[in-house]
């Protein structure tokens, strides 16, 4: 199993060609890097600005941080992630990103956000758990904007909350489940 991991991650770097974040990580991981095409759409969907507080809750290997960094250098960050290896990754990367290290489910912020740009873990029904934590920790009229998985149950469940979702401007999108 670690001998596949090594040879995918040697492989992404390669793709990448040094483009974008890539870190080892340990095969039971739920990382999976967000490709950078898909963050370039949430960052452009979320409407993303200079003036704007933006939390990546799941912050990986920063591949969402820098599609924010991109479009918006001067916006406040703060990014938490659970691997401390890729917490000190994203600080020694990412400056400015106010990066905490630990569970974003048990995660408090000092104050709320005004933008939410998410790619959660999938699995076990976690995607819809994280969506709606961090749902909780915007200003109202915030825009919120979390890929989802694209199984029934998750479209379902985050269908009838986003469509009850009315004290934000809310968008999603929508993320294979399988992601080779």
């Amino acid at each position: 199993m670690h001998s596949q991991l090594r040879e995918r991650i040697r492989l992404m770097r390669a793709r990448l060609d040094n483009a974008a974040p890539v870190a080892e990580i340990r095969a039971e991981s739920q990382l999976f890097v967000t490709p950078a095409p898909v963050c370039d759409r949430l960052v452009t969907l979320a409407e993303i600005s200079n003036r704007d507080h933006i939390l990546e809750p799941s912050a990986g290997t920063g591949a969402i941080l820098r599609a924010i960094r991109d479009t918006a250098p001067e916006a406040m960050c703060d990014a938490v992630e659970i691997n401390s290896g890729l917490v000190r990754y994203l600080r020694e990367n990412f400056n400015g990103v106010r990066v905490q290290c630990g569970d974003f489910m048990e995660w408090q912020p000092v104050q709320y956000y005004s933008r939410i740009i998410m790619n959660p873990p999938f699995s076990h029904g976690q995607d819809i758990r994280h969506i709606l934590r961090a749902f909780s920790l915007l200003r109202p009229g915030a825009f919120w904007l979390p890929s989802v998985s694209t199984g029934r149950a998750s479209r379902r469940s985050c269908y009838r909350f986003l469509t009850s979702a009315r004290s934000c401007r809310a968008a999603r999108l929508l993320i294979p489940m399988s992601r080779r």
